[in-house]
């Protein structure tokens, strides 16, 4: 399966000394770490492919939490779509770790089918 085409900003990559690091996904899945450790997000981008709506939720947690934890940001992602989650210009501190996961709710992960494929943009400086 190719990889959907997606568009990113990189306006907050434009900065001397900053260059994001990046985790993508190598097939469909369910969720996946993005960084073991503290961090700032910078964004995602990725496709969905269920023929529903579902959520993107991301965590504070240098695992993918169990199921009913509640998530600290929520993106609705429509069927069978792309999708993107710019956190540029500011981004987001993460001071355990960075995780997402689909999920079918939006207030607390309801882990879905494997049918997400996402990159992140990070870097591992508080800066």
């Amino acid at each position: 399966m190719a990889q959907p085409a997606q568009t990113v900003s990189l306006q907050a990559f434009r900065r001397p000394g900053l260059a994001p690091s990046v985790e993508e996904s190598a097939a469909l899945e369910t969720s996946s770490v993005i960084h073991a450790g503290p961090g700032i997000l910078y964004g995602l981008v990725g496709y969905s492919n269920r023929s529903s709506a579902q959520f993107i939720q991301i965590f504070n947690s240098t695992t993918v939490p169990d199921d009913a934890t509640v998530p600290q940001m929520i993106l609705r992602v429509g069927p069978q779509s792309n999708f993107e989650f710019d956190l540029t210009p500011y981004a987001r501190y993460f001071s355990t770790g960075m995780a997402w996961s689909n999920s079918s709710t939006a207030a607390t992960k309801t882990i879905g089918a494997a049918d997400c494929w996402v990159t992140a943009f990070f870097t591992t400086r508080n800066e």
